[in-house]
């Protein structure tokens, strides 16, 4: 769309003076390492700095745009048309338009960069390079843009608690009960970092096909016991209550034992974070024919027939319950159904409707009794008189 332009645009951002700010950084580590064109700018008096492929754009321009150059400097005569685009940040939270550059003219995407206490310091600029305007591209880097602002909301929610107590610990470092505590909160988050960061690396070991699966013949059973044991933290947390019913209980399966938890432990974990406090979470295990069934049912906000049809696509999220303002990356159910896929079983989801609850159905092969070894067929077996609940 063409820019309406000033003869002096407003430039929102605050000025760090010598210093770039700690979103700046992340933002600018963020562009630097991207496939698609990115630069990120800051400052009353605009610094910029963009990757090789913004570089290209810009008619071959090398990587000296990472030392911060001034935004005169690097778009010249341009730079009046990315002005008027930073000046619609401050207002409207993103802007988008076409720039002409040396190299190309290019559909830009533009959103703000917010410190912690939601100021806006920066802005990161997606570009799509094209002979001629398109929605759908334009679209394309809204998309990109929403992924990039989410997944930085994701990585710093458990860094400011880091931040904080690692902050605390020359205060206290006499009092060896809070030192302690200080180092479980660290431990927590660090935990819910790495969570994050490695299913964003299973997403991209699923889509070059690289992920390698160590299959072994597994009591379902017992992984069952340990996807419940993994999201057991976070069920306690909110109060729900997990009631599991295993009709198969010496049902065998043949996968991967760490993979095939994950799938589990995702399925509960989602239903956990859209069920209010104090709910009901079901887990039903069914053998049928040559399958085994297993079928997770909450009773939480459920989702629009919309959603349902697209719950397994990558990055895809439904509203956040009031409750529960973490809502992701929205990549734990596209994770389900490639490992699912991958075990040559199937799944799929259900929902009545919004406010209905939803329901999450998979189905792997049966490893038959006679290809299991005695061994596996013991572990396989329930303890004496126990039962699953």
């Amino acid at each position: 769309m063409p820019l309406t332009m000033t003869a002096d645009p407003p430039f929102p951002l605050s000025d760090p003076a010598v210093d770039c700010p700690d979103a700046v950084h992340h933002a600018c580590r963020l562009a630097l390492d991207a496939a698609l064109p990115m630069c990120v700018v800051w400052g009353r008096e605009p610094r910029v700095v963009f990757n090789e492929a913004f570089g290209a754009a810009l008619g071959g321009a090398d990587g000296a745009g990472a030392a911060g150059l001034p935004l005169a400097q690097v778009f010249g005569v341009h730079a009046v048309q990315l002005r008027a685009l930073l000046g619609q940040v401050g207002g409207k939270g993103a802007a988008r338009g076409d720039i002409a550059l040396p190299g190309a003219c290019m559909a830009l995407a533009v959103s703000p960069v917010r410190d912690a206490g939601g100021t806006v310091v920066g802005a990161l600029c997606v570009g799509q390079p094209h002979a001629r305007a398109h929605d759908g591209g334009a679209e394309a880097i809204g998309f990109i843009l929403d992924i990039s602002a989410r997944l930085g909301h994701e990585l710093r929610n458990p860094l400011g608690p880091v931040r904080t107590a690692a902050s605390l610990l020359p205060l206290v470092r006499h009092d060896p009960a809070r030192i302690a505590h200080i180092g479980r909160v660290i431990l927590r988050q660090t935990a819910r970092m790495t969570g994050l960061i490695d299913d964003l690396l299973d997403v991209s070991r699923v889509t070059r096909g690289t992920i390698a699966l160590e299959r072994e013949d597994l009591a379902l059973r017992l992984l069952v016991d340990e996807a419940a044991e993994q999201v057991r933290p976070l069920m306690e947390a909110r109060s729900h209550r997990l009631a599991i019913l295993n009709e198969a209980a010496d049902a065998v399966v043949h996968g991967d034992r760490k993979r095939l938890v994950q799938v589990l432990s995702n399925v509960l974990s989602n239903a956990a974070r859209y069920t209010p406090p104090g709910g009901m979470i079901r887990l039903a295990v069914q053998a049928r024919g040559d399958t085994v069934a297993l079928t997770v049912r909450d009773h939480g906000i459920g989702m629009s027939a919309e959603l349902a049809a697209t719950a397994f696509e990558l990055f895809r999220q439904g509203k956040r319950a009031p409750d529960c303002p973490q809502g992701g990356l929205g990549i734990g159910l596209a994770l389900v159904r490639s490992l699912v896929l991958l075990h040559g079983g199937q799944v799929s989801v259900h929902s009545a409707g919004e406010g209905q609850g939803s329901e999450v159905a998979m189905r792997f092969p049966l490893r038959r009794s006679s290809q299991v070894a005695p061994a596996q067929q013991a572990a396989a077996a329930p303890p004496s008189g126990g039962a699953c609940t």
